[in-house]
């Protein structure tokens, strides 16, 4: 019977002279999430596009199933496997993010409790997805989206067949208050890729009825408010971040297909988990399920503190 010790890490460091994003001193402390296939390929040249701007620590971690401190038969050969992939990662981000200190690990355990962990230690956490179909039914919740979920931590999901791109930053902004960290997560990306800022505000009127006939809305006075919120956001920004291009759109649509239309051609989409009820927290839930499920470019989900 084969066994195997838990394998030890492997870092390389070299410096660079890039600034840290606003709000994290020194270099940012990226976790990779990967398991050594190609969208975790992906997520390395994004972070190799990302080094291009940013300072950064990266801890590549791959997790394997098992929990003990010894592994035998499959479970040892699974580790193996996976030491190897993590070489590959660590030379391929040596070779395209050569400024960035790299540390790669193979962790033995439950991968969403593994990385739930790692990221306490992390200022940005960064997974690869495969799903990238639109039209395709998905009954279960992807991995990043379960990694999402539970993070108090700015995930970004990067799709498989990601490519560099000269589109704006997008924000999914509800501009009340509740999603200042995703707002403020934004607006740092926008200033450091010199990129403009495109703040999508969508709002629609569900039909309401009762049983003795349906409810009058104010419908104009709705939108004019929501205008109005939408405006003092982007003055707030604009005040601000001096020199950060802001191109308000306000949408009476479906979120989702609100944020399509505005990320075709985007750098990165951004949005917040924000400080909801439960009922309210269900409804944005599966808007950022839908856009983080099949996502077209890189999506960063930013938790409300």
């Amino acid at each position: 019977m084969s066994t195997a010790q838990h394998p030890t890490t492997t870092t390389t460091t070299s410096t660079s002279t890039s600034t840290a994003p606003s709000g994290v001193r020194g270099p940012e402390r990226v976790l990779l999430a990967t398991d050594g296939g190609m969208a975790g390929v992906a997520a390395v040249r994004w972070l190799a596009e990302r080094s291009v701007h940013h300072s950064l620590e990266i801890e590549a971690v791959r997790v394997v199933p098992g929990g003990g401190t010894v592994l035998s038969g499959g479970a040892a050969a699974d580790l193996v496997d996976a030491e190897g992939s993590m070489t590959e990662v660590r030379d391929l981000l040596h070779h395209l993010a050569p400024r960035s200190a790299v540390r790669t690990e193979v962790v033995p355990g439950e991968a969403i409790d593994v990385l739930h962990r790692r990221a306490a230690g992390a200022d940005l956490v960064v997974v690869g997805t495969n799903r990238t179909s639109r039209g395709v039914p998905h009954l279960v919740a992807s991995f990043a989206a379960r990694l999402v979920d539970g993070s108090a931590r700015p995930v970004v999901i990067v799709p498989r067949g990601w490519t560099p791109s000269a589109g704006p930053v997008v924000l999914g902004a509800l501009a009340d208050g509740s999603d200042d960290a995703a707002i403020g997560f934004a607006a740092a990306e926008a200033a450091a890729l010199g990129r403009h800022l495109v703040l999508v505000h969508a709002w629609r009127i569900a039909a309401l009825s009762a049983p003795g006939g349906g409810i009058d809305l104010d419908e104009q006075a709705i939108e004019s408010a929501e205008s109005a919120k939408l405006s003092e956001l982007s003055d707030r920004l604009r005040t601000a971040h001096p020199g950060l291009r802001v191109a308000p759109v306000l949408d009476r649509d479906d979120p989702v297909h609100a944020l399509a239309v505005a990320s075709r051609g985007a750098v990165l989409v951004v949005l917040g988990t924000h400080g909801l009820t439960a009922v309210d927290r269900l409804l944005l839930r599966s808007v950022s399920r839908e856009v983080l499920e099949r996502p077209a470019c890189p999506v960063a989900i930013v938790p409300h503190p």
